[in-house]
């Protein structure tokens, strides 16, 4: 378990009054929303403790009266420092930090050097305000350097050939320990293959370390979406950026304390049935699309509006000359669904209309069809269409950017 975990476990048993916050990057997003709106609501009378993990370092407008900090990266702690009396609303304000023996296991994810290095600038730091810091030393370590490659590979949107996005988190944190993205669902867990589970919704997502993920398969099974089979297989290993399906009564998660093998009570689950609860909608069809029901010459015509509106914001000459070409895709961006193949899956449909959008879709009768991209080979097929208007009308989903996968 987790040493912030544990912490906060203990201060909870302490019931010491202040009201108890656990602030880290393992929670699927609703509940991690919900647990960052109470570390930063006003404060309380009885006060606040807040347990937290690196995501305290950067995005996090907050400040406290105390902290206590582990021994981090000096750019780190210096980050960690901003957090207190972050706005000088306090005459004073304590800073107290935990020495312990570091070795190459206590230390990571850092290094054993890097960590040595700021316990020496700690014994030497009597203040730590702005001001007074010492200045960061060195030059980047070069361990996640964007290549021309690696822009190109997050500006394509598109699935890999297992079906996962571009994992980002290298970009984002430093940390030589990847995530995957578990998501709980009621299932057979003796089952090689499931082959009726639905694909998970974002909400529905926890990032999980690889390596606890790892450990977590030696007792525990875990499916994967196998692209090819169109089923979700089991797996016997964890791979960074892979979504991989646990069952709820396996336990693992609670929206209490987020990723967490100790808790064996089944995982809640996200999606109530209000939503899309059609795996088939999900696993090979439109969720986008499910929504009240919109004529598709009125749905093109409301999104050239919202288009103008967004550019009579926007003072931009440059976009201005692009103008037309925005215009255009917008325009044409669901010519695609006029295909028979999007109109058969609008459920309950009034066949006299041609519909963008449908309270309840079925699964395409083509494996694979995006109206998006049949709205783009019109465009092209039509001619009279620049190259960008088609790429917008093509990519406006996010399912089809640099290429193509069906």
């Amino acid at each position: 378990m987790a040493t912030w975990l544990e912490l906060a476990k203990a201060l909870c048993r302490q019931n010491c009054g202040p009201v108890l916050v656990l602030l880290h990057s393992r929670f699927r997003p609703e509940d991690r929303k919900e647990h960052l709106a109470r570390a930063l609501a006003p404060l309380a009378p009885e006060g606040r403790i807040i347990v937290s993990t690196q995501v305290v370092e950067a995005g996090i407008d907050i400040s406290v009266a105390t902290l206590f900090t582990d021994i981090a990266p000096w750019p780190s702690l210096a980050q960690r420092f901003g957090r207190c009396n972050r706005h000088g609303e306090r005459d004073s304000a304590d800073i107290y930090w935990i020495d312990r023996e570091l070795t190459a296991a206590s230390a990571r994810p850092y290094s054993e050097a890097e960590l040595a290095a700021a316990r020496q600038r700690l014994l030497e730091l009597e203040d730590a305000s702005p001001g007074t810091l010492p200045k960061t030393e060195g030059g980047m370590d070069g361990r996640q350097v964007l290549r021309k490659q690696d822009i190109l590979d997050l500006f394509d949107t598109t699935p890999d050939l297992a079906g996962e996005d571009v994992d980002v988190s290298p970009y984002i944190r430093s940390s030589g320990d990847l995530n995957v993205y578990a998501f709980w669902l009621d299932c057979d867990r003796q089952s090689n293959s499931l082959s009726g589970q639905s694909q998970p919704s974002p909400d529905e997502l926890c990032p999980v370390p690889v390596g606890e993920m790892q450990e977590w398969l030696a007792t525990h099974p875990a499916w994967r979406w196998d692209v090819d089979a169109g089923v979700w297989g089991k797996v016997q290993h964890a791979s960074p950026g892979a979504r991989l399906l646990l069952c709820q009564a396996d336990g693992g998660y609670s929206p209490a304390t987020g990723w967490d093998v100790a808790i064996k009570a089944p995982v809640p689950a996200v999606l109530d049935g209000s939503g899309l609860s059609d795996p088939d909608v999900l696993l090979d069809g439109d969720s986008a699309s499910v929504s009240a029901w919109q004529e598709l010459t009125r749905h093109c015509v409301m999104t050239l509006a919202e288009l103008k509106k967004l550019l009579a914001r926007i003072d931009s000459p440059a976009l201005e000359l692009l103008r037309a070409e925005l215009e255009d895709a917008a325009r044409n961006h669901d010519w695609g669904k006029l295909h028979s193949l999007f109109q058969e899956a609008c459920t309950d449909a009034d066949t006299s209309k041609f519909w963008a959008k449908a309270p309840h879709m079925k699964r395409y009768a083509r494996h694979g069809f995006r109206h998006e991209l049949a709205s783009a080979l019109a465009m092209l097929a039509q001619g009279g269409h620049s190259d960008l208007a088609v790429w917008l009308a093509a990519s406006h989903h996010g399912k089809i950017g640099l290429s193509i996968i069906c």
